[in-house]
Protein backbone atom coordinates (compact mmCIF):
# COMPACT_ATOMS: atom_id res chain seq x y z
CA UNK A 1 0.00 0.00 0.00
CA UNK A 2 2.90 2.39 0.87
CA UNK A 3 4.48 1.79 -2.59
CA UNK A 4 1.20 2.60 -4.34
CA UNK A 5 0.85 5.88 -2.40
CA UNK A 6 4.47 6.81 -3.18
CA UNK A 7 3.96 6.15 -6.94
CA UNK A 8 0.81 8.30 -6.95
CA UNK A 9 2.66 11.15 -5.25
CA UNK A 10 5.51 10.95 -7.75
CA UNK A 11 3.11 11.33 -10.68
CA UNK A 12 1.83 14.63 -9.23
CA UNK A 13 5.25 16.36 -9.09
CA UNK A 14 7.20 17.83 -11.99
CA UNK A 15 8.91 15.30 -14.31
CA UNK A 16 12.44 16.48 -13.40
CA UNK A 17 11.70 15.98 -9.68
CA UNK A 18 10.32 12.46 -9.97
CA UNK A 19 12.23 9.83 -8.06
CA UNK A 20 13.46 12.34 -5.46
CA UNK A 21 11.86 12.36 -2.04
CA UNK A 22 10.47 15.72 -0.96
CA UNK A 23 11.76 17.45 2.14
CA UNK A 24 14.81 19.29 3.34
CA UNK A 25 18.35 18.33 2.45
CA UNK A 26 19.09 17.50 6.09
CA UNK A 27 16.39 15.60 7.88
CA UNK A 28 16.12 13.92 11.23
CA UNK A 29 16.23 10.11 11.16
CA UNK A 30 15.06 8.72 14.45
CA UNK A 31 15.57 5.06 13.49
CA UNK A 32 19.06 5.41 12.06
CA UNK A 33 21.70 3.20 13.66
CA UNK A 34 25.44 2.89 13.25
CA UNK A 35 26.35 0.24 10.68
CA UNK A 36 23.33 0.81 8.46
CA UNK A 37 23.29 2.45 5.01
CA UNK A 38 21.75 5.92 5.12
CA UNK A 39 19.13 7.09 2.63
CA UNK A 40 16.34 5.44 0.73
CA UNK A 41 18.52 4.49 -2.24
CA UNK A 42 20.96 2.56 -0.09
CA UNK A 43 18.10 0.91 1.82
CA UNK A 44 16.47 -0.36 -1.36
CA UNK A 45 19.77 -1.32 -3.02
CA UNK A 46 19.51 -4.90 -1.80
CA UNK A 47 22.92 -4.82 -0.12
CA UNK A 48 23.70 -6.88 2.98
CA UNK A 49 23.30 -5.14 6.30
CA UNK A 50 26.15 -2.81 7.20
CA UNK A 51 27.56 -2.76 3.63
CA UNK A 52 27.88 0.27 1.37
CA UNK A 53 27.54 0.27 -2.39
CA UNK A 54 31.35 0.08 -2.64
CA UNK A 55 31.48 -2.96 -0.41
CA UNK A 56 32.99 -1.33 2.68
CA UNK A 57 31.37 -1.68 6.07
CA UNK A 58 30.22 1.39 7.98
CA UNK A 59 31.76 1.41 11.43
CA UNK A 60 31.10 4.24 13.85
CA UNK A 61 34.45 5.01 15.57
CA UNK A 62 32.75 7.01 18.31
CA UNK A 63 31.35 5.35 21.37
CA UNK A 64 27.57 5.24 21.08
CA UNK A 65 26.11 7.66 23.66
CA UNK A 66 23.23 6.84 25.90
CA UNK A 67 19.76 7.52 24.44
CA UNK A 68 19.28 10.65 26.58
CA UNK A 69 22.68 12.04 25.53
CA UNK A 70 22.23 11.48 21.80
CA UNK A 71 20.96 15.00 21.20
CA UNK A 72 23.84 16.52 23.20
CA UNK A 73 26.50 14.84 21.05
CA UNK A 74 24.92 16.28 17.88
CA UNK A 75 24.48 19.99 18.42
CA UNK A 76 22.61 20.78 15.15
CA UNK A 77 20.21 17.86 15.36
CA UNK A 78 16.97 17.13 17.10
CA UNK A 79 16.11 13.78 18.65
CA UNK A 80 17.75 11.48 16.12
CA UNK A 81 20.36 13.87 14.73
CA UNK A 82 20.45 15.61 11.33
CA UNK A 83 21.86 13.15 8.80
CA UNK A 84 22.64 14.17 5.20
CA UNK A 85 20.74 12.30 2.55
CA UNK A 86 22.60 9.36 1.10
CA UNK A 87 25.58 9.59 3.45
CA UNK A 88 26.58 7.98 6.71
CA UNK A 89 27.47 10.12 9.75
CA UNK A 90 31.07 8.89 10.06
CA UNK A 91 31.65 9.98 6.44
CA UNK A 92 30.18 13.42 7.08
CA UNK A 93 31.53 14.46 10.47
CA UNK A 94 31.12 18.22 10.26
CA UNK A 95 27.64 18.22 11.80
CA UNK A 96 28.74 15.81 14.56
CA UNK A 97 31.68 17.77 15.98
CA UNK A 98 31.20 19.02 19.52
CA UNK A 99 31.59 22.76 19.98
CA UNK A 100 34.70 23.83 21.91
CA UNK A 101 34.76 26.60 24.45
CA UNK A 102 35.84 29.78 22.62
CA UNK A 103 39.18 31.26 23.61
CA UNK A 104 40.44 28.26 25.58
CA UNK A 105 42.60 25.31 24.67
CA UNK A 106 43.68 22.36 26.81
CA UNK A 107 47.03 22.31 28.52
CA UNK A 108 48.13 18.80 29.52
CA UNK A 109 48.46 18.60 33.28
CA UNK A 110 47.84 22.32 33.85
CA UNK A 111 44.17 22.83 33.11
CA UNK A 112 43.18 25.58 30.68
CA UNK A 113 44.56 29.02 29.92
CA UNK A 114 43.43 31.84 27.63
CA UNK A 115 44.99 32.17 24.22
CA UNK A 116 47.63 34.81 23.61
CA UNK A 117 46.27 38.13 22.31
CA UNK A 118 46.26 38.40 18.57
CA UNK A 119 48.97 40.59 17.05
CA UNK A 120 47.30 43.53 15.41
CA UNK A 121 48.61 46.08 12.98
CA UNK A 122 48.15 49.76 13.83
CA UNK A 123 44.86 50.15 11.96
CA UNK A 124 43.31 46.96 13.38
CA UNK A 125 44.50 47.99 16.84
CA UNK A 126 42.68 51.31 16.51
CA UNK A 127 39.46 49.47 15.68
CA UNK A 128 39.81 47.21 18.72
CA UNK A 129 41.46 49.64 21.13
CA UNK A 130 40.31 49.45 24.73
CA UNK A 131 43.06 51.43 26.42
CA UNK A 132 45.62 50.63 29.09
CA UNK A 133 42.98 50.21 31.80
CA UNK A 134 41.79 47.03 30.11
CA UNK A 135 45.38 45.87 29.69
CA UNK A 136 45.88 46.26 33.42
CA UNK A 137 43.51 43.34 33.89
CA UNK A 138 45.95 41.14 31.97
CA UNK A 139 49.00 42.57 33.72
CA UNK A 140 48.30 43.32 37.39
CA UNK A 141 49.53 46.63 38.71
CA UNK A 142 49.49 48.42 35.33
CA UNK A 143 47.42 51.57 35.05
CA UNK A 144 47.39 55.00 33.53
CA UNK A 145 49.52 57.86 34.88
CA UNK A 146 47.83 61.24 35.29
CA UNK A 147 50.65 63.03 37.14
CA UNK A 148 53.65 63.94 35.00
CA UNK A 149 57.18 63.63 36.40
CA UNK A 150 59.21 64.60 33.36
CA UNK A 151 62.67 63.37 32.48
CA UNK A 152 64.56 64.35 29.31
CA UNK A 153 67.14 62.38 27.31
CA UNK A 154 69.32 64.33 24.89
CA UNK A 155 71.29 62.21 22.43
CA UNK A 156 74.34 63.90 20.94
CA UNK A 157 77.64 63.25 19.20
CA UNK A 158 80.57 65.38 18.11
CA UNK A 159 81.21 68.60 20.04
CA UNK A 160 78.95 70.02 22.72
CA UNK A 161 77.74 73.17 20.97
CA UNK A 162 74.39 71.81 19.61
CA UNK A 163 73.46 70.09 22.86
CA UNK A 164 74.38 73.17 24.91
CA UNK A 165 71.83 75.29 23.02
CA UNK A 166 69.13 72.66 23.53
CA UNK A 167 69.85 72.33 27.26
CA UNK A 168 69.54 76.10 27.55
CA UNK A 169 66.12 76.00 25.87
CA UNK A 170 64.96 73.24 28.25
CA UNK A 171 66.03 75.29 31.28
CA UNK A 172 64.17 78.33 29.90
CA UNK A 173 60.96 76.23 29.70
CA UNK A 174 61.14 75.04 33.30
CA UNK A 175 63.04 71.74 33.03
CA UNK A 176 65.56 71.44 35.86
CA UNK A 177 69.10 70.28 35.13
CA UNK A 178 68.81 67.17 37.34
CA UNK A 179 65.92 65.94 35.13
CA UNK A 180 68.10 65.97 31.99
CA UNK A 181 70.39 63.12 30.92
CA UNK A 182 72.93 63.71 28.15
CA UNK A 183 74.07 60.61 26.23
CA UNK A 184 77.13 61.24 24.08
CA UNK A 185 77.59 58.78 21.23
CA UNK A 186 81.25 58.90 20.36
CA UNK A 187 84.72 57.81 21.34
CA UNK A 188 85.55 61.12 23.04
CA UNK A 189 83.50 63.72 24.90
CA UNK A 190 84.40 67.05 23.29
CA UNK A 191 83.11 69.67 25.71
CA UNK A 192 79.74 67.98 26.34
CA UNK A 193 79.72 68.73 30.09
CA UNK A 194 76.87 71.02 31.19
CA UNK A 195 76.30 72.33 34.69
CA UNK A 196 73.99 70.04 36.69
CA UNK A 197 73.28 67.70 33.75
CA UNK A 198 74.09 64.03 34.19
CA UNK A 199 76.24 62.92 31.23
CA UNK A 200 76.75 59.33 30.03
CA UNK A 201 79.67 58.49 27.71
CA UNK A 202 79.44 54.94 26.32
CA UNK A 203 82.82 55.34 24.58
CA UNK A 204 81.52 54.40 21.12
CA UNK A 205 78.64 55.12 18.77
CA UNK A 206 75.72 53.01 20.05
CA UNK A 207 73.27 54.39 17.51
CA UNK A 208 69.95 56.07 18.21
CA UNK A 209 68.17 53.05 19.70
CA UNK A 210 70.79 51.84 22.17
CA UNK A 211 71.86 55.40 23.07
CA UNK A 212 68.30 56.45 23.91
CA UNK A 213 67.73 53.24 25.86
CA UNK A 214 70.71 54.04 28.10
CA UNK A 215 69.20 57.39 29.05
CA UNK A 216 65.65 56.02 29.39
CA UNK A 217 66.77 53.31 31.81
CA UNK A 218 68.55 55.92 33.95
CA UNK A 219 65.43 58.11 34.17
CA UNK A 220 63.06 55.20 34.83
CA UNK A 221 65.33 54.14 37.71
CA UNK A 222 64.82 57.66 39.14
CA UNK A 223 60.99 57.40 39.05
CA UNK A 224 60.22 59.48 35.96
CA UNK A 225 56.61 59.03 34.82
CA UNK A 226 57.24 60.37 31.30
CA UNK A 227 60.46 60.50 29.27
CA UNK A 228 61.04 63.08 26.55
CA UNK A 229 63.67 61.88 24.06
CA UNK A 230 65.38 64.52 21.90
CA UNK A 231 68.20 64.58 19.40
CA UNK A 232 70.73 67.38 19.80
CA UNK A 233 69.67 69.17 16.59
CA UNK A 234 66.06 69.74 17.78
CA UNK A 235 65.01 73.25 18.72
CA UNK A 236 61.85 73.81 20.77
CA UNK A 237 59.40 76.65 20.28
CA UNK A 238 58.24 78.59 23.32
CA UNK A 239 55.67 76.71 25.44
CA UNK A 240 56.30 73.31 23.84
CA UNK A 241 57.25 71.54 27.09
CA UNK A 242 54.21 72.82 29.01
CA UNK A 243 51.84 71.83 26.20
CA UNK A 244 53.31 68.33 26.07
CA UNK A 245 52.95 67.91 29.84
CA UNK A 246 49.35 69.16 29.79
CA UNK A 247 48.41 66.80 26.98
CA UNK A 248 50.07 63.83 28.73
CA UNK A 249 48.19 64.54 31.98
CA UNK A 250 44.84 64.95 30.19
CA UNK A 251 45.17 61.93 27.87
CA UNK A 252 46.68 59.04 29.90
CA UNK A 253 45.78 56.48 27.21
CA UNK A 254 48.34 57.99 24.84
CA UNK A 255 51.61 56.12 25.13
CA UNK A 256 53.46 58.34 22.63
CA UNK A 257 53.00 62.08 22.17
CA UNK A 258 55.11 64.26 19.90
CA UNK A 259 55.33 67.90 18.89
CA UNK A 260 54.67 69.05 15.36
CA UNK A 261 57.98 69.05 13.47
CA UNK A 262 58.96 71.88 11.11
CA UNK A 263 62.01 72.41 8.93
CA UNK A 264 61.71 76.12 9.58
CA UNK A 265 58.80 78.44 10.44
CA UNK A 266 55.99 77.93 7.94
CA UNK A 267 57.48 74.74 6.44
CA UNK A 268 56.05 71.64 8.19
CA UNK A 269 58.00 68.41 8.13
CA UNK A 270 55.87 65.90 10.03
CA UNK A 271 52.55 65.84 11.89
CA UNK A 272 53.18 62.23 12.77
CA UNK A 273 52.99 59.37 10.30
CA UNK A 274 50.67 56.72 8.93
CA UNK A 275 51.24 53.08 7.98
CA UNK A 276 49.99 52.29 4.50
CA UNK A 277 48.91 48.80 3.41
CA UNK A 278 51.86 46.44 3.38
CA UNK A 279 53.78 48.38 6.05
CA UNK A 280 54.94 51.39 4.03
CA UNK A 281 55.65 54.42 6.25
CA UNK A 282 54.63 57.93 5.28
CA UNK A 283 54.87 61.31 7.07
CA UNK A 284 51.76 63.44 7.45
CA UNK A 285 52.12 66.94 6.03
CA UNK A 286 48.83 68.05 7.62
CA UNK A 287 47.36 67.52 11.11
CA UNK A 288 46.07 64.00 11.71
CA UNK A 289 42.67 62.75 12.85
CA UNK A 290 41.06 64.75 15.65
CA UNK A 291 41.40 62.92 18.97
CA UNK A 292 41.09 64.42 22.45
CA UNK A 293 41.22 68.24 22.59
CA UNK A 294 44.56 69.47 21.36
CA UNK A 295 45.81 66.08 20.05
CA UNK A 296 45.85 64.73 16.50
CA UNK A 297 46.00 60.94 16.27
CA UNK A 298 48.42 59.11 13.99
CA UNK A 299 50.06 55.69 13.64
CA UNK A 300 53.60 56.71 14.60
CA UNK A 301 55.71 59.79 15.24
CA UNK A 302 59.22 60.84 14.27
CA UNK A 303 61.90 59.91 16.79
CA UNK A 304 63.52 63.36 16.83
CA UNK A 305 61.18 64.37 19.69
CA UNK A 306 58.95 61.86 21.52
CA UNK A 307 57.23 61.95 24.91
CA UNK A 308 56.97 58.33 26.14
CA UNK A 309 54.68 57.05 28.87
CA UNK A 310 56.41 54.98 31.55
CA UNK A 311 53.58 52.40 31.68
CA UNK A 312 53.79 51.79 27.97
CA UNK A 313 57.55 51.27 28.17
CA UNK A 314 57.08 48.78 30.99
CA UNK A 315 54.62 46.83 28.86
CA UNK A 316 56.13 46.85 25.38
CA UNK A 317 59.82 47.46 26.08
CA UNK A 318 62.27 50.08 24.82
CA UNK A 319 63.59 50.88 21.35
CA UNK A 320 64.71 47.98 19.14
CA UNK A 321 68.50 48.17 19.41
CA UNK A 322 69.32 45.98 16.44
CA UNK A 323 67.91 48.68 14.11
CA UNK A 324 70.74 51.05 15.19
CA UNK A 325 68.90 54.04 13.70
CA UNK A 326 65.72 54.59 11.62
CA UNK A 327 62.38 52.76 11.91
CA UNK A 328 62.82 52.20 15.67
CA UNK A 329 60.25 54.93 16.37
CA UNK A 330 57.59 53.33 14.16
CA UNK A 331 58.42 49.90 15.60
CA UNK A 332 57.85 51.16 19.16
CA UNK A 333 54.57 52.76 18.08
CA UNK A 334 53.50 49.48 16.46
CA UNK A 335 54.11 47.53 19.66
CA UNK A 336 52.30 50.19 21.66
CA UNK A 337 49.20 50.15 19.45
CA UNK A 338 49.14 46.35 19.62
CA UNK A 339 48.74 46.72 23.38
CA UNK A 340 46.03 49.39 23.06
CA UNK A 341 48.09 52.56 23.55
CA UNK A 342 47.48 55.54 21.28
CA UNK A 343 49.87 57.77 19.37
CA UNK A 344 49.38 61.45 18.60
CA UNK A 345 50.88 64.87 18.02
CA UNK A 346 50.11 67.83 20.27
CA UNK A 347 48.67 70.88 18.55
CA UNK A 348 50.66 74.10 18.93
CA UNK A 349 53.61 72.21 20.43
CA UNK A 350 56.24 72.95 17.79
CA UNK A 351 59.80 71.71 17.33
CA UNK A 352 62.26 72.44 14.54
CA UNK A 353 64.58 69.82 13.09
CA UNK A 354 66.33 69.05 9.80
CA UNK A 355 66.47 65.38 8.68
CA UNK A 356 69.93 63.86 8.51
CA UNK A 357 69.61 62.26 5.08
CA UNK A 358 72.03 64.73 3.50
CA UNK A 359 74.64 64.19 6.22
CA UNK A 360 74.66 60.38 5.82
CA UNK A 361 73.23 59.44 2.39
CA UNK A 362 74.74 55.95 2.21
CA UNK A 363 73.83 55.01 5.78
CA UNK A 364 70.31 56.43 5.33
CA UNK A 365 69.61 54.38 2.19
CA UNK A 366 71.08 51.20 3.69
CA UNK A 367 69.33 51.42 7.09
CA UNK A 368 65.97 52.55 5.74
CA UNK A 369 65.99 49.64 3.31
CA UNK A 370 67.05 46.96 5.79
CA UNK A 371 64.99 48.17 8.76
CA UNK A 372 62.03 49.07 6.57
CA UNK A 373 61.82 45.52 5.25
CA UNK A 374 61.84 44.13 8.79
CA UNK A 375 59.09 46.57 9.77
CA UNK A 376 57.05 45.41 6.78
CA UNK A 377 57.56 41.83 7.97
CA UNK A 378 56.16 42.70 11.39
CA UNK A 379 53.14 44.48 9.93
CA UNK A 380 52.28 42.49 6.80
CA UNK A 381 54.17 39.21 7.16
CA UNK A 382 55.46 37.53 4.01
CA UNK A 383 53.22 39.65 1.78
CA UNK A 384 54.63 42.82 3.29
CA UNK A 385 58.19 41.63 2.72
CA UNK A 386 57.40 40.66 -0.87
CA UNK A 387 55.83 44.08 -1.53
CA UNK A 388 58.83 45.82 0.03
CA UNK A 389 61.38 43.87 -2.01
CA UNK A 390 59.36 44.49 -5.17
CA UNK A 391 59.36 48.23 -4.46
CA UNK A 392 63.10 48.20 -3.80
CA UNK A 393 63.77 46.40 -7.09
CA UNK A 394 61.78 49.01 -9.01
CA UNK A 395 63.63 51.81 -7.23
CA UNK A 396 66.99 50.17 -7.97
CA UNK A 397 66.13 49.99 -11.66
CA UNK A 398 65.28 53.70 -11.76
CA UNK A 399 68.44 54.62 -9.86
CA UNK A 400 70.57 52.46 -12.15
CA UNK A 401 69.08 54.19 -15.19
CA UNK A 402 69.80 57.60 -13.63
CA UNK A 403 73.36 56.55 -12.84
CA UNK A 404 73.95 55.41 -16.42
CA UNK A 405 72.44 58.50 -18.08
CA UNK A 406 75.30 60.41 -19.65
CA UNK A 407 73.37 63.66 -19.92
CA UNK A 408 72.93 63.85 -16.14
CA UNK A 409 75.43 65.83 -14.00
CA UNK A 410 78.38 63.89 -12.64
CA UNK A 411 77.32 64.43 -9.01
CA UNK A 412 73.83 63.06 -9.73
CA UNK A 413 75.23 59.95 -11.39
CA UNK A 414 77.68 59.42 -8.53
CA UNK A 415 75.00 59.70 -5.83
CA UNK A 416 72.63 57.41 -7.78
CA UNK A 417 75.28 54.71 -8.03
CA UNK A 418 76.09 55.00 -4.32
CA UNK A 419 72.40 54.69 -3.43
CA UNK A 420 72.05 51.60 -5.66
CA UNK A 421 74.91 49.97 -3.77
CA UNK A 422 73.52 50.94 -0.35
CA UNK A 423 69.97 49.74 -1.03
CA UNK A 424 71.09 46.47 -2.63
CA UNK A 425 73.38 45.91 0.36
CA UNK A 426 70.46 46.58 2.70
CA UNK A 427 68.22 44.02 0.98
CA UNK A 428 70.99 41.41 1.11
CA UNK A 429 71.68 42.02 4.82
CA UNK A 430 67.98 41.81 5.64
CA UNK A 431 67.69 38.44 3.89
CA UNK A 432 70.73 37.03 5.70
CA UNK A 433 69.82 38.59 9.07
CA UNK A 434 72.68 41.03 9.63
CA UNK A 435 71.77 43.84 12.06
CA UNK A 436 73.46 46.63 13.94
CA UNK A 437 75.44 49.52 12.40
CA UNK A 438 75.99 49.73 8.63
CA UNK A 439 79.13 48.16 7.15
CA UNK A 440 82.23 50.33 7.42
CA UNK A 441 83.03 49.75 3.73
CA UNK A 442 79.73 51.35 2.71
CA UNK A 443 80.31 54.76 1.06
CA UNK A 444 78.44 57.78 2.40
CA UNK A 445 78.38 56.86 6.10
CA UNK A 446 78.84 60.48 7.18
CA UNK A 447 78.54 61.11 10.93
CA UNK A 448 77.39 57.50 11.60
CA UNK A 449 81.03 56.39 11.46
CA UNK A 450 82.09 58.86 14.17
Amino acid sequence: MRDLLLAAAQREVAPHLRGRPAGPRLRARERHRAGQPAGARARHAGLPGGQHRHGRAHVDPRARPAPRQAARGRPRARAGGAVPRGRHPPLHRRHLARPRRPGLHPRPGRGRRPRRPRRLGPRAARRRRRGPCHLGARRPGVGALTQVELGVVVLTHGDGAPSAELVTQLAAQGVTADAVVLVHNGATANGCAHAGVHAIHPGRNLGYSAGMNVGIKHLLAHDASHVLVLTHDVRLAEGTISRLETAAAGAPTFGILAPELFHRPGEPFSYGGVVEPGGRLRHLKHPGRAGPPGIGECDWADGAALLLNRRMLEQVGLFEERFFIYCEDSDLALRGTQWGWRVGTVRDAVAFQAPGKRERPGAYAYLMTRNGLDYRRRVGGARGVAAGIYGQVRLLVRLAQAGARRTAPAETRRSARAEVLARAWGVADFLRGRWGPPPRRLPGLGDVDS
